[in-house]
């Protein structure tokens, strides 16, 4: 390939402007078939015909007679070259500068079967300003370099059960599966199968807590525990942990326990210019990413975002629900996994039937940041289905049926059903959303945030727009995922979800907690 840069200008004096190349490689299949030994090389020549030989992050070698850098199994964007000059002065045709890059794919002497009908997908990429990738397609390209389904998941309708039916969305989207951690083969081997114990079994998972004096499942929730403390089943010291964290760090250190490395948290509306600071992003500006999603109008993806811990009223206002109902200590929630002391909850009381949470929600976004209407520029308006769901299906029955007609165009609303039920790993997909065997996850789903929340999708019922769908996942009482109350006779907490703008980019960071990615559009 001999891409060209172009510069064009009416000047009659010489011009100089600068310019950023990157080469991109996507869905690269290909495998080492002979340990480590190069089969596909990219050679990278500049306008001045001079080999590039060194680039940061990879190897240059010389296999077969070949030189160029291997990129055998990589994934990625190559940074190529930075602020490179192009200079002129002629006004009646474009000045330009032609690169060369050549990938070859080198004959070994041994078996190299393993990489027939492999696919690389590559892009050249000539920037007036330095590259930023695309939100969205980091989470699709967490599913490319990760297709084994460990990380992301596509719904496209291939996975299937044991009498093939279909278990996914089928929407084409790309989500964030499974949870946070998981359990090692130490673990496994002395007999701990979970992360956590759970209700009906205090004895499977690495980690339990114990209430005034009894050894309790997580998410044991009472509010009377007037001493509460974290254990290791592992630890014959029964060792006392004063938080989750901090019995979580111990198990990972003795190797019991592993990261899974997610990496979809996103810091929303916080001023990016404070990052030479190297100040962390506040607890009320941390998201995570639920997918990408196709809304098959536009040909883009979207990310969706849910806020990590639970809105407050300084956030939505006392009468934006219409009802502040009260405000719960998290103590009393062993599972918890947020920032908060305590988390308010409110009543589901609608202005109108035609109203959900938009208007209220928005308003967070002005209220909250002094930029304001940047970040809310980054919020795309979408299509929120607000249909009726039962409890006693499948996770993909569940998915139609709140695609239903009943839709409204907003900027901001909560999660669905579905969005929280294919947070867990696929081989649950068949269970029913109050199956008792779900009890299981409250430590393999990410979305599991360990206190009582609110979903979008209401419950079957004659008037959907007073009664909804409470997602109550800290698996008290009906040790399930959700749970059909009256939403004028209970109250929850609530976290708002959007979609953001297909262009957004990322600023920096790397997407996990500690640092998460800070977001823009382009300029």
């Amino acid at each position: 390939s001999k891409p060209k840069a172009r510069l064009t200008t009416s000047s009659t004096t010489s011009v100089t402007y600068n310019y950023y190349v990157y080469f991109k490689i996507t869905n690269n299949t290909f495998e080492y078939t002979n340990g480590s030994t190069p089969e596909i090389i990219l050679t990278i020549k500049n306008p001045s015909n001079t080999t590039i030989t060194s680039i940061s992050g990879l190897t240059y070698v010389t296999q077969n007679g070949v030189s160029g850098f291997d990129v055998t199994e990589y994934n990625g964007i190559i940074p190529i070259a930075s602020n490179y000059a192009i200079s002129g002065t002629s006004s009646t045709s474009p000045i330009t500068q032609e690169w060369t890059f050549t990938l070859t794919f080198l004959n070994l002497t041994t078996d190299q079967n393993a990489n027939m009908d492999k696919t690389l997908n590559t892009d050249i990429i000539f920037k007036k300003d330095e590259y930023r990738p695309l939100l969205a397609y980091e989470v699709i390209d967490a599913w490319v370099s990760n297709n084994d389904d460990s990380i992301v998941i596509k719904h496209d309708g291939t996975i299937l059960d044991g009498s093939n039916n279909v278990l996914d969305a089928e929407d084409n989207s790309y989500r964030y599966t499974g949870g946070d951690y998981d359990v090692t083969q130490t673990a496994i081997n002395a007999g701990y199968s979970y992360v956590n114990t759970y209700n009906g079994n205090t004895t499977g998972g690495v980690i339990g807590v114990n209430c005034n004096g009894t050894n309790q499942y997580v998410g044991y929730n009472n509010s009377s525990c007037s001493t509460k403390y974290y254990y290791l089943l592992y630890d014959r010291n029964v060792t006392q942990y004063a938080t989750y964290d901090a019995a979580l760090a111990k198990a990972i250190t003795d190797g019991y326990l592993v990261a899974r490395n997610l990496n979809n948290y996103v810091c929303f509306g916080y001023d990016t210019s404070v990052l030479a600071n190297a100040t962390t992003c506040p607890e009320q500006n941390l998201y995570r990413i639920i997918g990408a999603f196709d809304d098959g109008e536009d040909g883009y993806y979207e990310v969706k975002l849910i806020k990590y811990d639970a809105a407050t009223t300084t956030e939505i206002g006392t009468q934006a629900i219409g009802l502040y109902s009260n405000t719960t200590s998290t103590s009393n929630y062993s599972g918890y996994k947020g920032f908060a002391s305590s988390i308010q909850s409110f009543t589901m009381i609608f202005p109108s039937s035609t109203d959900v949470f938009n208007s209220y929600y928005y308003e967070l976004f002005l209220k909250q940041n002094n930029n304001g209407n940047h970040w809310t520029s980054m919020i795309q308006p979408s299509k929120w289905y607000t249909c009726s769901v039962g409890l006693t299906s499948n996770y993909k029955t569940t998915y139609t049926s709140e695609r239903c007609n009943t839709v409204v165009v907003n900027n901001v609303e909560l999660m669905y059903v579905s969005d929280f039920a294919y947070a867990s790993p696929k081989n649950y997909w068949n269970y029913t959303l109050n199956d008792s065997g779900n009890a299981t996850l409250n430590s393999n789903n990410w979305l599991y945030s360990g206190f009582p929340e609110w979903s979008i999708s209401r419950y079957y019922t004659t008037n959907p727009r007073i009664d909804m769908s409470a997602i109550v996942v800290s698996i008290i009482n009906d040790y399930s995922y959700s749970y059909d109350y009256k939403a004028i006779d209970y109250s929850s907490g609530v976290r708002q979800s959007f979609y953001l703008k297909h262009l957004t980019e990322i600023v920096s960071g790397t997407g996990s907690k500690a640092d998460p990615y800070y977001i823009d559009l382009p300029s």
